[in-house]
């Protein structure tokens, strides 16, 4: 895979305080209406990279990206030719991100980018190594609800996820957060690049022993995504058992030799 990879850097090399990853897929039609604002938000944070993952778009996804970075130093894409999934996107991006705070979060900006102060609050603690966001706790807020028949799909995915990881109520929403060295060690360790991603990585942080803290949101569905409701929720169904199968079965390690969560 790493011969596949295509990326365009900025100019600083150098760590950072925070990255963001956006993946994004044929997203040639939508990025206009949110990059200016990703770019502004990005610009205005103190030692902020945006980093584009584009995940074998078909479309003018690439070009359209390096048209809107252009005098954006804060921001770089990578890529490949072959699409993998958001997983497998979002792992690429947690390979090069320099920030020691690394987040990620889709295109449509479907929660707001003022959630990053309080999740970087809750980094505070130094035990804090992931933070997710939630749709469903008290203080969270949603705008524009999903459609009926994704709401429940998402609601039983939700309860199933929960049987292997108790306590987290949310595992779909597309905010996340990690210190760098636990980002690289579970996107590297994970093998779900599908819908389902996001359920083996927090099953992987749990059994890791890493604090996972959620915070609430505001959220608001907007059209154009690219699951599509029947086919990953069959995929899903699948890998929410085989996860804790691949594991019990030694189908993967839970630390890597010379791994370290304090490593840069």
């Amino acid at each position: 895979m790493a011969g596949e990879e295509l990326t365009v850097e900025s100019q600083n090399q150098q760590t950072c305080a925070m990255t963001w990853i956006v993946p994004v897929f044929n997203e040639e039609a939508r990025l206009g209406s949110t990059m200016a604002e990703i770019l502004r938000a990005a610009e205005a944070q103190d030692g902020c990279e945006v980093l584009f993952v584009d995940d074998g778009s078909t479309d003018r996804t690439r070009a359209r990206l390096c048209e809107l970075i252009a005098g954006h130093p804060c921001a770089r894409i990578a890529g490949y030719t072959a699409n993998r999934g958001k997983g497998g996107a979002i792992a690429e991006g947690m390979r090069t991100a320099r920030g020691d705070i690394v987040f990620f979060f889709d295109i449509d900006l479907s929660t707001p980018l003022d959630r990053v102060t309080p999740f970087l609050a809750a980094f505070r603690d130094a035990d804090t190594q992931v933070v997710i966001g939630t749709r469903l706790a008290a203080q969270a807020q949603i705008r524009e609800g999903q459609p009926w028949l994704r709401r429940r799909l998402g609601d039983i995915f939700r309860r199933l996820s929960g049987l292997l990881v108790p306590g987290v109520t949310d595992f779909t929403c597309g905010f996340k957060a990690f210190r760098r060295p636990a980002g690289r060690r579970l996107f590297g360790m994970g093998r779900v690049q599908d819908w389902s991603f996001d359920t083996e990585i927090l099953y992987l942080a749990r059994r890791l022993g890493y604090r996972i803290v959620e915070v609430p949101v505001t959220w608001h569905h907007v059209e154009g995504s690219k699951v599509r409701m029947l086919r990953n929720g069959l995929v899903s169904l699948y890998q929410l058992i085989a996860i804790p199968l691949r594991y019990a079965m030694g189908g993967n390690r839970f630390a890597e030799p010379g791994a370290s969560d304090t490593e840069a």
